[in-house]
């Protein structure tokens, strides 16, 4: 029988322990499923393979291994950027809010007839929203992230509480679909599409509260 295994299996300081524990597992495993009479032929032959001879769906393991700390900050960067405009629109601080996507980027909300390019454009529908709005509270949750080199797509999902100056009330449950891209200052978003999957106008039995300043 051969038996393939990663070579840092067994060139490591505990290599010789493994080696005769592996070949001794699976010669208990074949004389038990072939006869006790024949585990005196059984040839057990462990082969070393390489990581940068060895591939996985068409990628070299040692590719894999070398890209996963990059693939890992890429994901928290992306997060991290997913939280950064959360917390800017929370705080009606439109300028950062447009420094997180690109020159040409876009938001669209398009079952509102939204569509704002461009950081002026972006930072403008920041300043509407802050104008029109009586209560604004946005939740959003992690979602998925799709990486493909400088670029990537995603999905975040989010609540929001809302009361426009005049009276009507939104609750609502959505998605953020996202692109990203990389540059040399961060990911940025390329775009973010605002699908609703719920809404709800039902008008609100609170009201604002004070701010923390207002608290001293």
């Amino acid at each position: 029988m051969t038996f393939a295994i990663r070579e840092k299996a067994l060139t490591g300081a505990d290599g010789p322990r493994i080696a005769a524990r592996l070949v001794a597992a699976v010669t208990d495993a074949l004389a038990l499923a072939l006869g006790e009479q024949y585990r005196g032929g059984i040839v057990v032959d462990l082969v070393a393979t390489r990581d940068d001879r060895t591939a996985v769906g068409g990628r070299l393991v040692s590719e894999a291994v070398m890209s996963e700390p990059d693939e890992l900050r890429d994901r928290v960067e992306i997060e991290a950027l997913r939280a950064e405009f959360t917390d800017a629109a929370m705080m009606n601080d439109h300028d950062r809010l447009a420094s997180l996507f690109m020159p040409d980027g876009v938001v669209r909300i398009p079952d509102a007839g939204i569509e704002a390019a461009g950081r002026d454009g972006i930072r403008g529908l920041g300043q509407q929203r802050e104008a029109s709005f009586e209560v604004f509270a946005q939740t959003t949750h992690p979602g998925v992230i799709s990486l493909s080199g400088d670029t990537a797509t995603g999905r975040a999902y989010l609540s929001e509480v809302i009361r426009i100056r005049g009276g009507a009330s939104h609750l609502n449950y959505a998605i953020y679909h996202d692109r990203y891209q990389r540059t040399p200052d961060g990911w940025r978003f390329a775009e973010r599409a605002y699908e609703i999957r719920y809404l709800d106008s039902t008008p609100l039995a609170g009201g604002p509260g004070g701010s923390v300043a207002d608290h001293g």
